[in-house]
């Protein structure tokens, strides 16, 4: 007697049924999280393209425009002028995670020294230098966000400013002497690793201490106290 087979899925039908099953919620999670970041990052992508094809060669202009305009101006760093993207992209996740409505494109545009730029003035022209740059920015349209008198502090000298351009684009410019700007070089690898969660907090006060003992040695200029800190409402 025939055996009637034809209610039995053949064994390759079968294993093709078990692949279509959906996966478990973890491994879905999981899935969907990895979909998303993808997703996301190339849509940062297309964010750093713009940054450094439309807006870097823009407000690079400016800056060197306003250096040449400026007696005893020196431009210094300009290779560090672009943020590395993989740093730039932990800053714009860590935006993400903190307020979840934000597309990588918003969360990116909060990002302040995705450009950074640096003025350096010999000690005795530095307030007037400060001064008479941030005047020549805001002439050519720049808006000052930000101001910071760093000056005071123990661990780092100098000035850090905010700008955005006409289009909302925002880039930071510091202010330094000689000595500020070897200071900072010196101690960014402690400032590095400072910003690294899992150094213990012993190495966290080996790593200050060495910060304050390099910026006690920094001649601070005549007059800085005249450049207060500042943060543009709204």
């Amino acid at each position: 007697m025939a055996i009637d087979r034809s209610e039995e899925p053949e064994p390759a039908e079968s294993a093709r049924r078990e692949v279509r099953e959906e996966p478990a919620n973890e491994d879905r999670e999981a899935l969907y999280s990895r979909l998303w970041e993808a997703a996301d990052r190339q849509e940062f992508s297309s964010v750093m393209d713009r940054l450094r094809n439309e807006v870097q060669p823009k407000v690079r202009a400016v800056v060197e425009e306003t250096r040449d305009s400026v007696p005893g101006a020196a431009l210094v760093g300009l290779e560090f002028e672009l943020k590395g993207e993989e740093r730039y992209w932990q800053k714009t996740e860590g935006f993400m995670r903190d307020r979840p409505e934000l597309s990588p494109m918003r969360a990116a545009a909060m990002v302040s020294d995705g450009l950074r730029y640096t003025y350096q003035f010999a000690a005795e022209d530095y307030v007037d230098g400060h001064n008479r740059v941030c005047g020549l920015l805001e002439s050519k349209g720049l808006s000052l966000e930000h101001r910071w008198n760093a000056w005071a502090s123990q661990d780092y000298k100098g000035v850090n400013t905010r700008w955005r351009t006409a289009e909302g684009d925002l880039f930071e410019v510091q202010f330094h002497t000689p000595e500020s700007f070897a200071a900072k070089q010196e101690t960014h690898a402690a400032y590095e690793r400072l910003r690294d969660p899992k150094v213990s907090d012993a190495d966290k006060e080996s790593l200050e201490e060495e910060q304050r003992e390099v910026s006690a040695r920094v001649s601070i200029p005549e007059g800085v106290e005249e450049l207060q800190d500042y943060r543009k409402r709204g």
